[in-house]
């Protein structure tokens, strides 16, 4: 009844992102720039004299962040101003959150959403699930259950559902 707080559900996403296999950088983003083959280097406050020593590196990349685009002049990403907020720029992407930089994503308040962080959330949702459907077209499957699952209900397991053994 009483919710979860804010501060409490981030430390529980970034500690689920980390089980996951997941880096979790707390780091100012300074530029992102093309690497071999295409890869994304994402160079933060971190790195140093930012020459490219020690970039993350990525095959895609997410931005969902507040609307500073700046980071992102390197890769010609296309942007507009905001209606009716100055000159405050926000990327152009299409309604899966797909950019003009090939393999780009934007979502969130940086594609000029809604301000609502709900809104945000569900937004950078949807756009999460077009990047796995790009990443691996053939394996996405909508969610996950434990083995047996609907067998106690006496249903079939429904299309787009995998059930999965404990261990996995």
């Amino acid at each position: 009844p009483e919710g979860v707080r804010p501060t409490t559900f981030l430390e529980l996403a970034r500690e689920h992102a980390e089980t996951a296999g997941c880096r979790v950088d707390q780091q100012s983003v300074q530029t992102v720039r093309r690497g071999d083959g295409g890869s994304f280097l994402v160079e933060t406050a971190d790195d140093g004299d930012h020459n490219g020593n020690n970039p993350i590196k990525g095959d895609r990349l997410l931005v969902a962040s507040w609307s500073e685009t700046e980071f992102l002049d390197p890769l010609g990403v296309d942007t507009h101003v905001e209606a009716g907020h100055g000159e405050v720029q926000v990327i152009d992407a299409d309604p899966d959150g797909r950019t003009n930089v090939d393999r780009l994503y934007a979502a969130g308040r940086i594609t000029d959403q809604h301000h609502q962080a709900i809104v945000n959330a569900g937004h950078g949702a949807r756009i999460a699930l077009t990047l796995i459907e790009d990443v691996r077209p053939d394996y996405y499957n909508d969610w996950v259950v434990p083995e047996g699952y609907f067998d106690h209900y006496d249903r079939e397991t429904p299309p787009g559902c995998e059930e999965i053994d404990h261990e996995e």
